[in-house]
């Protein structure tokens, strides 16, 4: 790569600091045909040659540009719209997207036909109403509400970790049932590209996937938008996934443990750090049936006490008795007959948990910060939702639900022992069973839950350590929907395993496909024009020059409709046969002329 650029620099001069001389440079015919000024003083470093990627693209910032394109574009918000008169003005001398193309009406008037992404003052304030009432978990956005102006339906002031977040997350549940789906899906698989470009995994040959799709992705942006709309910004993600591949991940996060005094271990400053009750600890009592229930969850996600129930299983009916009484009484005889399976921890937990509890509002674990349902109920954050991955009991579906409280089990101890804490999530289930009702899959993988389905269990408990973070956006002309939005933790890494590489890969599927099929999709398919709409009237002034060729151009246009007009009523006529003979007896003649000019050549 760099010895191409060297040879087609092949005879440039170097950089020359200082003014320039006095006059306008031209640009000779070798900058038409490579594109280049002057050779870089970089070229004199004896390594700069050799390097695969020479300059660093910032994904971030790269990602803020474009999404500030799209929004600017889409809100028509001053100085970021890209779809002005004048850059309807250029589809003239491009000749290109005739039905988008204004039409002047005298006294500096102009209309503007709408395109597909033009939206209403009422659409725009949908989305930006949706985006006032959101509510992220901590640390994870600012808060977007403030940067919304729901009188016009603008959105001002975002920062760039903010349009990092609209981009990859709220870009489908904000324009869902707003815009047309033949101008939202290649915005999908552009936030889906910019999501896999900064997730935690990546492989090789999905990088060289993400390099093919790109391309195909922004030539469905360029069907439905004009080209004023494709800056560098938006053509930069075609570099991206070659610079991933070459150069290396583009987050690199580091876990740091700070302790907090200088005696204590690492290992115990971290797990400080991991593991922390939040709000005032209280103590309240257990019923008998949610004491048996959290004994069983937790019996049934111990290691240790797997061999005892699949024991149990195989028992013949006839011997079998209440689990939780079973499981003591065979702990406590191999205690005593000193079976070697049988830990400390296994006895305490086959005699059960307290029925005294100690409750709190709120816990931080692996990263996340966690609060009930009743705790956030007067926060401008969300961080009551939860996801449990699913097992292949289960399907392999993930459970997604609401935190309602935080319970830590004791469990009575040894002599001169500490006594054993369990912390368990007690939460509500929504009915992800029932496909369509309960819940249901988007395009590229989205996740809606109906939130008031209910699921119909009795485990209401999960270990602390199962327990991940949602959180849950709301759906246009769908209140009892909700988009489920996983949240990473910040400042934590969790090294990922080969089920969520795999989920990651899945997602990618669904463009993939839609590339596959990309051939057979006709140009005449994709309405550029929308019909719901009234055409919009611009008032500017326009030179007289460029005035001229926009009359001229309305003037081929209705020549051009009067002669299709013509030949469709010429070939509607009745007398086929004698058109027939016309066209043969015009086409021979054209041979026979193509002929004798042949001959005459050749002579």
């Amino acid at each position: 790569m760099g010895f191409d650029v060297l040879e087609q620099l092949n005879g440039y001069s170097n950089m020359e600091f200082g003014k320039a001389s006095k006059g306008k440079r031209k640009r000779g015919e070798r900058y038409i045909v490579h594109q280049w000024k002057k050779r870089s003083v970089f070229f004199q470093l004896p390594y700069w040659r050799h390097l695969l990627v020479r300059h660093n693209l910032d994904v971030m910032h790269v990602e803020k540009n474009v999404c500030e394109s799209i929004l600017g574009t889409m809100l028509d918000l001053p100085g970021k719209n890209k779809d002005s008169l004048n850059a309807r003005l250029d589809l003239i001398d491009m000749k290109m997207h005739d039905k988008l193309r204004p039409k002047s009406l005298g006294n500096d008037k102009w209309q503007v036909p709408p395109a597909p992404y033009n939206l209403t003052l009422s659409e725009r304030r949908k989305i930006v109403t949706f985006l006032s009432k959101l509510a992220f978990p901590d640390a994870y956005s600012s808060n977007i509400s403030r940067c919304v102006s729901l009188h016009d339906g603008k959105v001002m002031g975002m920062k760039t970790h903010d349009f990092h977040v609209f981009m990859q997350d709220l870009l489908t549940p904000a324009f869902q049932g707003v815009l047309d789906e033949n101008v939202l899906t290649p915005l999908q698989e552009l936030s889906l590209f910019f999501k896999q470009l900064c997730s935690k995994t990546l492989k090789v040959a999905e990088l060289e996937k993400m390099e093919m799709n790109i391309a195909i992705t922004l030539c469905k942006l360029e069907r439905v938008f004009i080209p004023a709309f494709f800056d560098v910004m938006i053509h930069l993600p075609i570099h991206l996934a070659t610079e991933a591949r070459m150069a290396g991940h583009a987050n690199v996060q580091i876990i740091r443990a700070e302790q907090s005094s200088p005696k204590a271990s690492i290992a115990n400053g971290y797990i400080e750090m991991e593991c922390k009750p939040l709000g005032k600890a209280s103590l309240t009592e257990m019923t008998t049936k949610e004491r048996r229930e959290a004994q069983l969850y937790v019996m049934f996600n111990c290691d240790e006490a797997k061999p005892f129930l699949t024991e149990y299983e195989h028992a013949p009916i006839s011997q079998r008795i209440d689990l939780c009484k079973w499981f003591e009484d065979r702990i406590t005889n191999l205690w005593k007959e000193g079976d070697p399976r049988v830990t400390e921890e296994l006895l305490c937990l086959a005699r059960g948990p307290m029925k005294g509890v100690v409750t709190f509002d709120g816990y931080v674990i692996n990263g996340f910060r966690f609060h009930t349902k009743k705790r956030q109920r007067n926060r401008k954050t969300q961080n009551s939702g939860i996801v449990v991955k699913g097992d292949e009991e289960s399907g392999q579906k993930d459970f997604y639900g609401v935190l309602e409280k935080v319970i830590v089990l004791e469990y009575d101890a040894l002599k001169n022992r500490t006594s054993p804490n369990i912390v368990l999530f007690k939460c509500k289930w929504f009915n992800v069973f029932d496909e369509g009702k309960g819940i249901k899959k988007g395009n590229l993988g989205a996740v809606l839950i109906n939130v008031t389905q209910r699921l119909k269990t009795n485990e209401s408990f999960a270990l602390a350590s199962q327990i991940e973070q949602v959180f849950y956006v709301p759906c246009h002309n769908e209140p009892q929907w909700r988009f489920v939005i996983k949240a990473n933790p910040r400042n934590f890494f969790d090294f990922p395993n080969d089920e969520e590489t795999e989920e990651i890969e899945s997602l990618w599927e669904h463009v993939s496909q839609s590339v596959t099929n990309y051939e057979d999709v006709q140009d005449e398919d994709i309405p550029i024009v929308r019909n719901d709409v009234e055409y919009t009237l611009v008032e500017a002034h326009v030179e007289e020059d460029l005035l001229n060729e926009v009359d001229n151009e309305h003037e081929e246009d209705e020549d051009d409709e009067e002669i299709e007009k013509s030949e469709d009523d010429f070939s509607d006529t009745e007398d086929e046969p004698i058109l027939h003979d016309f066209y043969n007896s015009f086409e021979d003649e054209g041979s026979q002329s193509d002929s004798s000019t042949n001959s005459s050549t050749s002579n």
